[in-house]
């Protein structure tokens, strides 16, 4: 049963290829014991080098986040509190110094990272928190490869301004795999278009869908969590194309497997003003044609806004 309603989860990896069964199980161990809300700090000196350089381990990245989410979202499923709000945040990108504030009860931590937490629980204006030594009996086997250099994938293209959107309504996991990774690419601002309430009438449970203002602060508050040296410019939209057909400047958009076709109509609509096309880049670790990572089962990623809808309209009704 829980033990709390918020906790601040630390582990380190050695590349972005390093998430084990030692994480796994200190995520495991934390979400059972956590009721309303979950921080997880990823230090992984090995991104510093890619800060406004995402683009070259965008793969790796998603990845990496995806198994994250699964590792938290699978206990919380046998728990029965699919909803408790859990964000990842990696420390050498965010742009902002990771302090465990007073929301959190708890920090979780494995052995080898047991002084970076001392360090960080010492800085707490309010004195340190209770510190959860978790253990594993999983062999400690270290053999994952290097992060690339960031030089090494010659494809890989810096953005200045970059755009996601999407209707945002109870955030999970998949949207915050596409906050992150639409934050991480952009060097200097992030649109983010948030479907207008006007547009969604015909949403099953649309009693239960947040509202516009409230959806765009929720979104902020993410971001902000995400990584705090960009501008955000997060707006109610009632069209397909939001800012990508108003501001000039943007050069990506991140969408996912599904919207793929939304992407090719923005460039359309671009090249009719006479302006250069948008980069198209996909997030498809949550796409439903997509069944694992690594070989890991990622069926939790793909809990949807409607999926929560109905069970908060089930929960209500018990």
């Amino acid at each position: 049963m829980p033990t709390q309603d918020a906790a601040f989860v630390y582990f380190s990896l050695k590349s972005i290829y390093s998430f084990n069964d030692h994480h796994k199980a200190l995520l495991e161990k934390a979400t059972k014991d956590t009721r309303k809300k979950l921080r997880i700090a990823v230090s992984c000196p090995a991104l510093a080098s890619y800060r406004n350089a995402v683009d070259a381990v965008w793969e790796p990245l998603q990845e990496l986040l995806s198994l994250i989410y699964v590792a938290q979202l699978k206990p919380a499923y046998e728990t029965e509190n699919p909803l408790l709000d859990a964000t990842a945040v990696i420390i050498e990108l965010c742009g902002y110094e990771i302090a465990v504030d007073d929301d959190y009860e708890r920090i979780y931590v494995l052995e080898a990272d047991k002084e970076a937490v001392h360090e960080l629980n010492q800085k707490r204006i309010s004195g340190p928190l209770p510190i959860q030594l978790v253990q594993t009996t999983a062999p400690l086997v270290d053999d994952t490869p290097d992060t690339p250099e960031s030089e090494s994938n010659t494809n890989a293209r810096q953005f200045e301004q970059v755009a996601v959107g999407g209707t945002f309504d109870h955030l999970h996991a998949g949207h915050k795999i596409l906050l992150t990774m639409t934050a991480l690419i952009a060097s200097k601002k992030l649109y983010c278009g948030i479907t207008d309430d006007v547009m969604l009438a015909k949403k099953k449970h649309k009693e239960l869908i947040a509202s516009t203002e409230d959806r765009i602060q929720n979104v902020k508050e993410i971001l902000r969590i995400i990584r705090k040296d960009i501008e955000l410019c997060v707006v109610p939209i009632t069209d397909a194309f939001g800012p990508t057909i108003t501001e000039e400047k943007i050069e990506a958009l991140v969408v996912s497997a599904e919207t793929m076709t939304g992407g090719n109509a923005v460039n359309t609509e671009r090249a009719k003003l006479g302006w250069a096309p948008v980069e198209l880049r996909v997030i498809d670790v949550i796409s439903p044609t997509k069944t694992s990572v690594h070989g890991q089962d990622i069926t939790a990623l793909k809990m949807s806004s409607t999926w929560i809808r109905n069970y908060i309209a089930e929960q209500q009704i018990k």
